[in-house]
């Protein structure tokens, strides 16, 4: 009865949640459209900061959904799970409750309208030829060496013994690069041959999977082959390429739009979130 129960608790808060990192895609092809030049009028560099915080809005739900469901599965009983869960997800809905109030409203501007025009030399590459590009390639590599830094935060907060130990760092670092390396080969020459689009969702969908797989594998003591440094790229890199290769093409609201494809790429890292959160609860690092 209490696995039911928490299974309905994850049911609950992912459709919600869902909605939050929906929002952040879209915030993300939105605003690399924009730095890439797509559109006229808009500050290109300052549109990298509206990329980075779509980031923050597509993974956080994530991360929340996997700490709340480690208070729900560690509840004495049903009632105290379904407890937990109403308060925190009470917590995400703090900020939607402070827009929804007439007051906030009147003293602060919180229309979301934009309007933008094409650029006169950027009509989109001819669509299903859409590229993966140097400049995302570069921006990916430095968000997820800036995500390891948030990563031995996380380790050296929950006490991670071999946090300290550049031996261990060291050790990590040859798969690290090469997997870096793969990634973008794979997208880069993917994409020449079948479009950048396609094969961002199947490395996204894949990458998730790789990580569940070997979580699982080595909560139940079957083979350890975690390195931190590797699962951290392989989660960042498949929130990233999605938003990243649909900015790219001329009719981006063919990936937003589609009723399967992102909300279940979403239920995939909500998944796989939930299973990096047990992981790290267990070992102290993930």
């Amino acid at each position: 009865m209490h696995l039911l129960a928490s299974f309905t608790c994850f049911f609950l808060m992912g459709l919600q949640l869902t909605n939050e990192m929906l929002e952040g895609f879209h915030k993300m092809v939105f605003s690399w459209r924009c730095f890439s030049g797509k559109y006229s009028g808009v500050c290109q560099t300052a549109c990298i900061m509206g990329v980075l915080l779509g980031f923050f809005q597509l993974s956080m739900p994530c991360y929340i959904v996997g700490l709340s469901m480690q208070l729900v599965l560690r509840a004495e009983s049903v009632l105290d799970a379904f407890m937990n869960y109403v308060a925190l997800i009470f917590i995400t809905e703090i900020d939607n409750s402070l827009i929804a109030n007439r007051i906030v409203r009147k003293l602060f501007d919180t229309s979301s309208d934009i309007h933008v025009q094409y650029s006169v030399d950027a009509t989109a590459a001819s669509e299903g030829n859409e590229l993966w590009t140097l400049d995302m390639t570069v921006f990916s590599v430095v968000w997820i060496i800036f995500c390891q830094s948030l990563n031995f935060c996380c380790l050296t907060i929950a006490g991670f013994h071999r946090v300290m130990d550049p031996q261990w760092w060291l050790e990590q670092l040859p798969l690290f690069a090469a997997v870096l390396v793969v990634l973008n080969l794979v997208m880069r020459f993917g994409s020449l041959r079948l479009g950048v689009e396609q094969v961002a969702l199947v490395m996204a969908a894949l990458v998730t999977t790789i990580c569940l797989i070997g979580y699982i594998l080595h909560l139940y003591d079957v083979v350890d082959a975690i390195q931190s440094l590797t699962t951290m790229t392989l989660f960042t890199f498949g929130i990233l390429c999605v938003p990243l290769s649909a900015a790219a093409a001329a009719n981006p609201f063919a990936v937003l739009h589609c009723p399967y494809r992102l909300p279940s790429l979403s239920w995939l890292l909500l998944i796989g979130c939930t299973v990096w959160t047990w992981h790290f609860n267990t070992f102290k690092y993930a």
